[in-house]
């Protein structure tokens, strides 16, 4: 079962075209920072998820399977077989029926990286000084 996270930084299209046009080189320097915190936030067991985060533009990807587990975390649950009659791995002294998992902790790294407070930096933008 494939899953992925996609989060977007993007402006609302619609109305004015040369504010998204002016906003882009901005937004896509946030979303280089929000991908940056990903990786610096996300635990680190085999490497695999901090792999998978992939950022394009506006859009960030995370494609390891196991994101939202590890975000999120999981509530107790029982673990049965779905092809063979038992369950075996290489640390257990026989095969079993079931695993009674006592669940995991919830390790959020998405929403601090996209929750955090940033200072906008406009990028390519005319300022103009006003005197009075």
């Amino acid at each position: 079962m494939a899953s992925s996270a996609r989060i977007r930084v993007r402006s609302e299209r619609g109305w004015l075209g040369r504010l998204v046009t002016a906003l882009t080189p901005t937004l896509r320097n946030v979303t280089r920072e929000i991908e940056a915190d990903i990786k610096r936030n996300a635990p680190v067991d085999s490497g695999e998820l901090v792999g998978s985060v992939r950022r394009r533009g506006t859009v960030i990807t995370i494609d390891a399977d196991h994101w939202h587990f590890v975000e999120y975390g999981t509530k107790p649950h029982i673990i049965r077989p779905r092809v063979k009659k038992a369950l075996w791995w290489p640390d257990a002294h026989h095969p079993v029926k079931k695993v009674y998992h006592p669940g995991t902790a919830a390790q959020p790294y998405i929403r601090p990286a996209v929750n955090k407070q940033r200072r906008l930096r406009p990028v390519g933008a005319d300022v103009e000084t006003v005197e009075d």
